[in-house]
């Protein structure tokens, strides 16, 4: 408690890089943690996980770089035991940063999210919040990412604080939310310039679509929520296209919005097993087999678009002429 009274924070920070696998000692430090955000100090435990999110390993970017090449060759089912071997190794270099960040996460999501002060006045908090948040879904390592956002996913099923009282709103809707303000309250020439509020938008997008996939697999759902979110992604969709269409042609856009499309159906798709599941996976009465109306997705529509994202065929102009012609 010592970084109560001195603001200082390296005897934290020492002790997860250094006995950061010492189980005891992290249970240590996770009740202390808990205590910041039980009694109240908010302001300390901002600017401690702002700490947490900020250090770097001695290796610098090369490392994080190396790490995140290797994760993505095992997430694309491209590992092999060279692979495997190389993660291993790169995760342990990289273990103290993975552990502060890790901690971090779960202390603002978990923990200062599912506050009483949080829920009582959650527009004085958001702000700060959510700046945290973003510092830490737009982490330079890939499994940083994923963590935080499976995190807030979690959120979505959360009905009390960690003092069990009600919680007042949806979290995670409140997350996406703010998610979508930020990216539509961006200028157009900072979305040119800088990658972080469209990545913040595309992960505001997976979310949505994940809770749209939880609303239609709830047989007493009346739909409310997945009409709610797909009218989301609707408006920051169109809202993107009428504004940076009027500086770039969309032809030239296309090449830069394919990995982000092939992330997405990645991402989803791993959430059913494969992709064949999850496109019989929708339910006809929201998503229809097919629609001659082109302004209403239909399973078709999803079909046509896969070999356009997965470079089956690059000329997406090809792609929609054969299309309408089939």
């Amino acid at each position: 408690m010592d970084y109560i009274h001195t603001n200082n924070s390296s005897v934290i920070l020492e002790l997860i890089s250094n006995y950061g696998d010492n189980s005891e000692v992290m249970l240590l430090i996770n009740e202390a943690m808990n205590v910041l955000i039980r009694e109240n100090y908010e302001t300390k435990m901002f600017a401690l996980i702002e700490q947490f999110l900020s250090q770097q390993p001695k290796e610098g970017e090369a490392l994080i770089k190396d790490f995140n090449t290797t994760y993505k060759k095992i997430e694309s089912n491209q590992a092999n035991s060279l692979v495997i071997s190389e993660y291993n190794e790169l995760s342990q270099q990289l273990a103290p940063i993975t552990r502060l960040r890790k901690l971090a996460s779960v202390s603002m999501v978990n923990g200062m999210f599912l506050t009483e002060y949080f829920n009582e006045d959650i527009e004085n908090y958001c702000e700060s919040s959510f700046r945290l948040l973003r510092m830490l879904m737009a982490d330079p390592l890939i499994n940083v990412r994923n963590d935080a956002i499976m995190y807030v996913y979690y959120l979505a099923n959360k009905k009390h604080t960690n003092e069990y009282s009600p919680l007042k709103e949806n979290l995670t809707k409140i997350i996406i939310h703010e998610m979508y303000s930020d990216f539509k309250n961006t200028p157009i020439f900072l979305l040119l310039t800088s990658h972080l509020s469209i990545d913040i938008a595309e992960i505001a997008i997976r979310l949505s679509i994940l809770l749209i996939m939880d609303d239609i697999m709830d047989s007493g759902s009346n739909r409310e929520q997945a009409n709610f979110y797909l009218n989301e992604i609707d408006i920051v969709l169109k809202h993107f296209i009428k504004n940076i269409t009027k500086i770039i042609p969309i032809e030239m856009l296309i090449p830069h919005l394919m990995p982000v499309l092939r992330r997405q159906i990645t991402f989803q798709s791993d959430y059913v097993n494969n992709i064949l599941e999850y496109q019989a996976f929708w339910d006809e009465e929201l998503i229809p087999i097919k629609s001659s109306d082109d302004n209403v997705w239909c399973r078709d529509k999803y079909r046509n678009m896969l070999p356009f994202i997965f470079h089956y065929n690059t000329d997406f102009r090809t792609t929609l002429r054969d299309n309408k012609m089939g």
